[in-house]
């Protein structure tokens, strides 16, 4: 089966003018194609090849050799190229964005930023992000992705939030626009990994360094 939004492995069984069409088998008739600028040096027919499976503009199911900095399996941290009418698009490292619709932001973007996402086909086929949990087992990515969020508000703000563990919903949600539950997961998230520290009912970026790069160590 192709599988959209994976990376697969598919064997290479006709060759064009154009490009190469591939598939699981040799017999399958479902096949995919990978264009001519993608063919590996020296690739003939009966060749295995790693691809991934997407959709180009004319929304057509298609191949590439290039690695995408996401999957349906790896959520990634990708960078907002353009907010348009239907959401933002993001890049993917591929020729064509990724939309993240509006109704599947968490909160307000604007390009350039840099937000953790999980990609998903969508009811009528395509590829799609959203920053909203969808299994039990993506309850660590949300904390993560609170606690990067509080992270670029502590950058933006001179490594200071005047509020803390004893502040009221509404004054959390005016400063940070989180839930104070979902602000208390992830400071408590920033302070297990050493990041910040409590100091007055406010958060405090360690030692006063402001990092650009926002890693945690149990990420993947």
């Amino acid at each position: 089966m192709l599988e959209l939004g994976r990376i697969q492995k598919l064997i290479m069984v006709k060759k064009t003018d154009f490009g190469v069409y591939l598939a699981e088998s040799t017999e399958s008739p479902e096949r995919v194609l990978l264009p001519k600028k993608q063919i590996p040096a020296g690739a003939k027919n009966g060749d295995e090849i790693e691809v991934f499976l997407y959709r180009d503009s004319k929304d057509r199911l298609i191949a590439t050799t290039k690695k995408p900095y996401i999957t349906i399996d790896e959520p990634a941290i990708l960078e907002v190229k353009e907010i348009t009418g239907i959401g933002a698009f993001l890049d993917m490292g591929l020729e064509r964005d990724l939309l993240l619709p509006y109704h599947e932001m968490k909160r307000d973007t604007k390009e350039h930023d840099r937000i953790p996402v999980k990609m998903y086909v969508d009811k009528s086929g395509r590829l799609a992000a959203t920053q909203w949990v969808k299994t039990e087992n993506d309850a660590l990515f949300r904390v993560e992705e609170d606690a990067r969020h509080i992270l670029r508000l502590l950058n933006e703000r001179g490594g200071k939030l005047p509020v803390g563990d004893r502040s009221d919903a509404e004054e959390i949600k005016k400063e940070c626009n989180l839930s104070r539950n979902a602000f208390k997961k992830g400071v408590g998230h920033l302070l297990k990994e050493g990041k910040v520290e409590i100091a007055d009912n406010s958060v405090v970026l360690k030692g006063g360094i402001i990092n650009e790069e926002i890693e945690f160590k149990g990420s993947t």
